[in-house]
């Protein structure tokens, strides 16, 4: 997360929508569509990570893009999943501890997470390694405000965090994990600076997740970042780089000749599903349909 970034989630999901953009958000709603994992969660989360700002780099850490991935994180997704993507070439050159040899090469693939579509992939796979495991580790259903603790405190420390709290809700957060409440006091204790229970600080983590998109009306939830350092998502690279590179037939979404996006054009009758829910229609101009249209079947270049 950016550093010092109050990050807001105001409103209903279609207003975070056109927040978004066409651009942003279809390349959400793809993510989620190819992953299965939930596109208002997706689409939450880069709200409070980024605010919706494909380039944008933290300040104290090498976080980078959309969804905020640390380098060596980002490293290790590629690793994994970008054979899945159509990335094989640029997998290759990342070994099995997140190295690479070539620097030139090293920047190319950090690079790409400045763009929303590939970024946003890597997130919702990501999101589904973390729920696999904290529902292996905790035995219950993991939902968004679980898989966002996990984001930030790896999905180790997020199960180890789960099961404490199951056991004793009431118990000193602080004391418990005093590295992620060292390097986030804002969560971890009050205003008079009294630490907080695991009970309290995970309805913190909830809060964030509080908005409602029903005709019924909507909540409004106003987060305060957690900061992410490089060490917080430690656990994460190693469960990413514990786990077997991921490979399918989907079409290659990178060229190294030309632009960052080739067109698929045997591809467009599965392109043609729905790129919203249908429930969000009725909230986006035609102008907006028109550009996520357009954005699924031409070419795209990476942001910044």
């Amino acid at each position: 997360m950016i550093s010092g970034q109050n990050a807001t989630a105001t409103g209903t999901i279609s207003a975070l929508i056109d927040k978004a953009g066409a651009k942003v958000a279809a390349a959400i709603q793809n993510a989620s569509a190819k992953t299965g994992v939930d596109f208002s969660y997706l689409l939450q989360q880069a709200q409070i990570e980024s605010s919706f700002r494909t380039d944008v780099k933290a300040c104290s850490s090498s976080a980078t893009g959309l969804y905020q991935f640390i380098d060596s994180t980002w490293l290790s997704m590629v690793n994994k999943y970008g054979d899945k993507y159509g990335l094989t070439d640029l997998a290759d050159k990342i070994d099995d501890n997140g190295k690479v040899a070539s620097n030139a090469v090293k920047k190319q693939i950090l690079e790409l997470r400045k763009n929303p579509e590939i970024c946003s992939l890597m997130a919702a796979e990501m999101a589904s390694d973390n729920k696999d495991y904290l529902e292996k580790c905790t035995g219950k259903d993991a939902g968004a405000t679980e898989l966002y603790m996990a984001h930030f405190m790896g999905p180790g420390g997020a199960g180890k965090f789960l099961k404490a709290m199951d056991k004793n809700p009431n118990a000193n957060a602080a004391a418990l994990f005093p590295t992620a409440a060292a390097a986030n006091k804002g969560v971890f204790y009050d205003k008079s600076g009294h630490p907080k229970s695991l009970a309290q600080v995970y309805a913190q983590f909830d809060k964030k997740f509080s908005i409602l998109d029903s005709e019924n009306g909507c909540t409004t939830a106003t987060a305060t970042p957690l900061k992410s350092t490089d060490t917080d998502l430690s656990d994460a690279n190693v469960l990413a780089a514990m786990t077997p590179r991921v490979s399918n037939s989907n079409p290659p979404l990178y060229s190294k000749n030309s632009s960052l996006f080739t067109n698929d054009t045997a591809n467009t009758s599965s392109q043609s599903k729905s790129l919203l829910p249908p429930s969000m229609y009725s909230s986006i101009s035609p102008i907006d349909v028109l550009e996520i249209l357009k954005s699924q079947y031409t070419g795209h270049t990476v942001n910044g």
